[in-house]
């Protein structure tokens, strides 16, 4: 029940399949980023259905993008629950830095997608 395509509230969207073992793969769209440029990535992941249409679900993204000539990289992680056709995330974003720097790394927040 969860195969197909999910909105977060920023207009964010991934469009997801799902193998009869749980492995989650498809593609991520970003509505946000520092750029400001729309960016796609490959999302993977998993998922553990408890019925139906309830389970709690894991998923990554790799980020790599250029500004004012240079090249950044990132990556995105997502932990959740489905509930039909809400899934509920808490995201976590770790860019690249020197060791030094790593306390200005990270970003924690929420998602809120919905089944489209």
């Amino acid at each position: 029940k969860i195969r197909g395509i999910w909105v977060n509230e920023l207009g964010s969207s991934m469009n997801i399949k799902v193998a009869k073992n749980g492995t989650v793969s498809g593609n991520y769209t970003t509505a946000v980023s520092s750029n400001n440029e729309v960016l796609k990535s490959q999302v993977n992941g998993s998922v553990h259905m408890v019925d139906v249409d309830s389970g709690v679900i894991g998923f990554v993204v790799q980020w790599e993008y250029k500004k004012k000539g240079k090249t950044y990289y990132s990556v995105s992680s997502w932990s959740g629950i489905i509930e039909g056709n809400k899934m509920v995330t808490t995201w976590i974003l770790t860019s690249y830095a020197k060791i030094k720097n790593s306390w200005k790394s990270t970003t924690i927040n929420k998602d809120t997608f919905t089944k489209s």
